[in-house]
């Protein structure tokens, strides 16, 4: 049988073609380093190493964040240590200055000296670290802190009208509520009444249905058991995102009234809301966009516990009404040290709440501040060895073995060689056979 010079050189063509290709890929392999360079080479390992390299870019996001947070944290404790300084040097300056010999003079230095550590105190509490203010809570507009009527003020709000609402876990204050549309009605009762002069609607009731998009109250004898609010009323409602109705901003349930006949609402203080980030525990959030705090890490360090908050309280010696701030208290104690008639028994129990102040801070507020610390360089630590896993895995999906390659490399070596000889041997016999 006779056999044509063409079918042998495609068929030779194919062979040789097929050895260079494999020679090619097999010293890509080696050189590169990576067993395949297209996905469909190895769909079941691409996949995975596609993955797992998704999950390593992840966790070094969330280590980048972690280590910022540490170096933010350092800056935390380094004011908080300052204050602390401050109000310590405060401590025996009145304690010095109460039983002073140089009388009213040397007072007036201490009241002097008293004003400078407030200032510097008040500094340190409005420190910034790339930006951003360190206890202001959700606030980078502004400094937190600010003295207004001689008051420390947080976020605009006195410190001294801050009250803790456990339930909530949450900072409130009644803030006084100017609006000639709201009125307690029946006089006496407490309740908060939007009159417009036709319709009374108390702000108490006012209810919002998801289904139909609108608020109502409750009625017997309305159609469905449900009687809408006035249009008017409608435009200065909302709903916020944990479902709760809002008058012009403000919960409709929490509006009152004081011993005063005064309308007041018992509202969250500004900027007051706690930090939280996603630092690899897994982050959820609820159908309100309510972050669980189990996981996420709370990053801010709330301002209102760096000096204290609340309303005054009576001492512990001689009973003197004294702030429950330790800036109001400087304040006061820089007050009585000007005074001709040094009230002696007012500065023990000022200069008793100002040691009681500062032992708080120090004890809970910085213990709190170094287990948050501790548990970020945890995750620091967890995050590292999560990568180092990652990369290696990550590596033996997609590497080639360099002794591996490097055989099958030789292997087609001598596969061309031999594929070379062999042409040397076929082709010139087909061509004489041919000319036969």
């Amino acid at each position: 049988m006779r056999i044509a010079q063409r079918m042998m050189s495609r068929n030779y063509k194919r062979t040789m073609n097929n050895t260079l290709s494999k020679r090619a890929e097999a010293f890509e392999r080696g050189t590169s380093g990576v067993a395949f360079s297209r996905l469909s080479e190895n769909i079941a390992a691409g996949v995975r190493a596609m993955k797992i390299q998704e999950e390593r870019m992840t966790a070094k996001r969330q280590l980048n964040t972690v280590e910022n947070f540490i170096e933010e944290f350092n800056s935390v404790y380094n004011n908080l240590d300052s204050i602390d300084s401050i109000l310590q040097k405060a401590q025996e300056k009145v304690e010095a200055g109460k039983n002073d010999p140089k009388g009213q003079t040397g007072r007036e230095i201490i009241a002097q000296e008293l004003g400078e550590l407030k200032k510097q105190a008040l500094q340190f509490a409005n420190a910034q670290y790339a930006g951003k203010f360190l206890f202001s809570g959700t606030n980078n507009a502004e400094a937190p802190f600010t003295e207004e009527n001689g008051k420390l003020c947080f976020n605009g709000v006195p410190v001294e009208d801050v009250i803790y609402e456990g339930s909530s876990g949450t900072y409130r204050y009644y803030e006084e509520i100017t609006d000639t549309s709201l009125k307690e009605l029946p006089a006496g009762s407490g309740t908060v009444v939007y009159d417009n002069g036709t319709d009374q609607v108390a702000l108490k009731d006012i209810k919002y249905d998801q289904v139909t998009k609108t608020f109502y109250t409750e009625d017997a004898t309305a159609p469905n058991g449900k009687s809408p609010v006035p249009n008017d009323l409608t435009k200065s409602l909302a709903v916020s995102n944990t479902g709760k109705v809002l008058y012009k901003g403000r919960e409709a349930e929490r509006f009152s009234v004081d011993d005063q006949g005064d309308i007041q609402n018992f509202a969250k203080v500004p900027y007051s809301d706690d930090v939280y980030v996603d630092i690899g525990l897994g982050l959820k959030i609820d159908g309100n966009i309510n972050v669980d705090m189990r996981s996420a890490f709370q990053t801010n360090f709330n301002g209102l516990l760096v000096f204290g908050y609340g309303a005054p309280v009576g001492g512990e010696q001689h009973g003197n009404t004294v702030p429950n701030n330790a800036y109001d208290v400087l304040t006061e104690l820089e007050e009585e040290f000007k005074k001709a008639d040094f009230d002696h028994n007012k500065v023990d129990d000022l200069w008793d709440k100002l040691v009681s102040l500062n032992d708080k801070m120090r004890l809970s507020s910085r213990t709190e501040l170094d287990t948050r610390a501790e548990f970020l360089n945890r995750s620091k630590d967890r995050l590292d060895k999560d990568i180092d896993t990652l990369e290696e895995t990550e590596t033996k999906l997609i590497s080639a073995d360099p002794y591996e390659e490097a055989i099958n490399l030789k292997n087609s070596e001598y596969t061309w060689m031999a594929v070379l000889q062999l042409g040397s041997k076929l082709l010139p016999s087909s061509l004489l056979d041919f000319m036969r």
